[in-house]
């Protein structure tokens, strides 16, 4: 990871991405997005909040280009722990509060508003739709400042009634929202205020609930949708013998788009892939290695295989056979055994 501007410029940090859910943005990405927001503010005057905020790279260029008011959330643990630390190698303690929270209850607890926010949830993510609308429900955005949402070319926001722009980074989509100035005051229809009342927001998380049972209680024999967390093998020759893996799948129709990420020792790799879907089996081939750390002595594969979907009791696994391809030539294959990860309560 590193950070492209300001005073800390250059600085490269590397998370023990051991099993973490993370998906930093990439630079070209990053890069792209900063362009935009040095040229629309003064930085030294944002407040800013950084949802689901990962390693915390958002929260760093912000810091390193003047900000003094940075509020952090995320509730994976070793994030928190990594980003408490790296805070500390900065020496940035003072402008950066760090929350670990689930961000959808620090949304509707948190009681502040600020000039810039940045959501980067997983892909996966069944309630990613409704965090632009809780957003403006909860109040968290200032008149005239700025929410920007990273998310992938299955998520579209154009008609949302905030929604002002968006940039394409590869498959990377930024999309970008702001209040109407205060002296506008029929900029927003009174249909759209009466949208966001407290009882229409009862029924819209009942709704939400319903379907997340519906999705994890009623699942259909070809979900493949969620987290999956796991590891792989290697047959004999291989660099590791096991490998820790979790891969973020998102369906559409019998198209699958997502992420893996393996890790093993102090080493990760982050690979963006793709797949088809026939029946209760998915084929899937890595196409991109979008960020890794690796060692003098080994390369990492790009993967493509065949996991069938099975149902163990109450557990949903993925489970079947990998091979792969790295500059060098053809990988040593091995198998892949996957458990679904259901969100907590």
């Amino acid at each position: 990871m590193r950070i492209i501007g300001g005073k800390f410029g250059g600085r490269r940090f590397n998370p023990p991405a051991d099993k973490w859910p993370t998906r930093p943005t990439t630079d070209y990405a990053k890069e792209g997005l900063f362009n935009i927001l040095t040229n629309n503010f003064d930085f030294s005057e944002v407040k800013m909040l950084d949802l689901f905020g990962g390693t915390g790279s958002h929260s760093y260029e912000f810091i390193s280009r003047g900000c003094t008011d940075v509020t952090y959330v995320d509730k994976f643990f070793p994030c928190i722990q990594f980003v408490q630390k790296t805070a500390e190698t900065l020496k940035i303690q003072s402008d950066i509060r760090i929350f670990r929270s689930d961000v959808f209850k620090f949304m509707e607890t948190n009681g502040e508003d600020y000039d810039y926010i940045f959501a980067g949830p997983p892909y996966a993510l069944t309630t990613m739709d409704t965090i632009p609308d809780l957003i403006f429900a909860h109040k968290l955005l200032r008149p005239q400042g700025w929410f920007v949402m990273e998310h992938n070319p299955n998520h579209n926001y154009t008609k949302h009634p905030f929604y002002f722009q968006e940039r394409h980074y590869g498959k990377t989509i930024f999309s970008f929202f702001q209040l109407p100035p205060d002296d506008a005051e029929n900029t927003v229809p009174s249909s759209e205020v009466e949208w966001i009342s407290k009882k229409d927001w009862i029924m819209k998380y009942c709704f939400i609930l319903f379907a997340l049972i519906l999705h994890f209680g009623l699942a259909a024999q070809n979900d493949f949708s969620g987290k999956w967390v796991g590891y792989l093998t290697q047959e004999k020759g291989g660099f590791r013998e096991k490998y820790y893996c979790t891969m973020v799948l998102e369906q559409n129709g019998k198209k699958v788009t997502g992420y893996s990420y393996v890790s093993v020792e102090d080493i990760h790799a982050e690979m963006e892939l793709s797949g088809d879907i026939s029946g209760n089996t998915l084929k899937f081939k890595e196409f991109r290695l979008v960020q890794y750390s690796k060692l003098d002595n080994m390369v990492w594969c790009l993967k493509w295989g065949n996991v069938q979907l099975k149902k163990k009791d109450s557990e949903w696994t993925l489970e079947g056979s990998w091979d792969g391809k790295s500059l060098y030539g053809p990988c040593i294959p091995g198998k892949v055994f996957l458990k679904r990860e259901v969100p907590k309560a």
